[in-house]
């Protein structure tokens, strides 16, 4: 028993007595508590007495159907209430079955993995979790610049669906405006020489409230802000798969080339002062990107190629660009 199922079950007839709900799950009206208040925590319109719970706000529920809809769709989809993270998910079936086009999506991840292992919990109902898995045959080193490539691909897929402008952060980040509003990782395992397993993890920020938004710790965006009116979460997630689909299904053949040009014109970095920390420290102005997907940093006389790390401004940014006065300003992990 959980939070989470404790709001699917208030969606249901939307108000309830205190007492029974405890009844109905076997637990202790001190338990019920406790999972009204992670709700409210998390920004979810819930109000309760000693007697009474009502849910205040309603809830877009993913839907498989509507995922699967979107076509075409080379995935089959799995639908969650909960799990720790999508990306671990696949990670442990990986070892058991083959779980090539398989894609799982959630509507509570509790333990999700930003990058350089930060934790990214997203609230119940309110964001995308989505991760997917794909088999490539010839070796990981022709999936240079792969995650570069998915954002690219996602960025065009959202604006054209929805005509959002998002920009893209080296080396996995979706921005809107000056903050992020998405991130992707990228797992290989396998024969890294020959067949391996790819799992790509995307997480996206749809709706986050200003309470959920006070435990944030850098500057976030929510989707939603610049959305048109009335678009569920299970459209967007259809979109991301076909996204998805166009990258990973010839990638092998094309590599990031067929992206580079894509990637470039949203390219949030580039022309800034950056600093790169991790791997290789350096400080200088970012120039783009290579034809493998590194990150090309112009350090005094000499261009260096970035291949991996992490790329800060070296200053604040004088831009600012598209709807982000619109943006909420909080702070956002990872």
């Amino acid at each position: 028993m959980s939070a989470a199922q404790l709001l699917k079950h208030l969606a249901g007839a939307r108000r309830y007595d205190r007492a029974a709900l405890a009844a109905i799950f076997g637990v202790s009206d001190q338990m019920i508590d406790r999972w009204l208040n992670e709700l409210t925590s998390q920004g979810i319109a819930v109000a309760f007495d000693h007697s009474l719970v009502e849910l205040r706000t309603n809830i877009d529920w993913l839907k498989l159907e509507s995922i699967e809809q979107q076509s075409p769709l080379p995935f089959t989809v799995e639908l969650s209430l909960e799990t720790g993270s999508t990306s671990a998910d696949l990670q442990r079936r990986v070892q058991q079955q083959n779980i090539h086009r398989l894609a799982l999506t959630t509507e509570y991840q509790q333990a999700g993995r930003g990058r350089l292992g930060r934790n990214w919990r997203s609230p119940i109902a309110q964001n995308i979790a989505l991760s997917v898995g794909w088999q490539f045959h010839n070796g990981a080193a022709l999936l240079e610049g792969l995650s570069l490539a998915i954002g690219a691909s996602l960025a065009e897929a959202l604006e054209a669906a929805f005509g959002v402008s998002l920009h893209l952060k080296w080396p996995n980040d979706l921005y809107m405006g000056d903050r992020k509003c998405g991130g992707i990782l990228v797992d290989v395992s396998g024969d890294l020489d020959r067949s391996c397993a790819v799992i790509v993890g995307v997480g996206l920020n749809l709706h986050v409230t200003e309470r959920a938004g006070e435990v944030i710790d850098q500057p976030w965006a929510a989707l939603a802000s610049i959305l048109p009116p009335g678009v569920s979460r299970s459209k967007i997630v259809g979109v991301m798969l076909d996204a998805l689909s166009a990258v990973l299904h010839d990638y092998e053949s094309t590599g990031f080339g067929r992206w580079h040009a894509l990637y470039s014109k949203r390219d949030w970095l580039a022309g800034q002062s950056v600093a790169i920390e991790g791997g290789v420290r350096l400080e200088g102005q970012a120039a783009g990107i290579s034809d493998q997907g590194a990150l090309l940093v112009q350090s005094g006389a000499e261009l260096v190629p970035v291949f991996a790390g992490e790329a800060r401004l070296a200053r604040r940014p004088k831009r600012l660009s598209d709807d982000s006065s619109r943006v909420p300003v909080k702070r956002f992990e990872p």
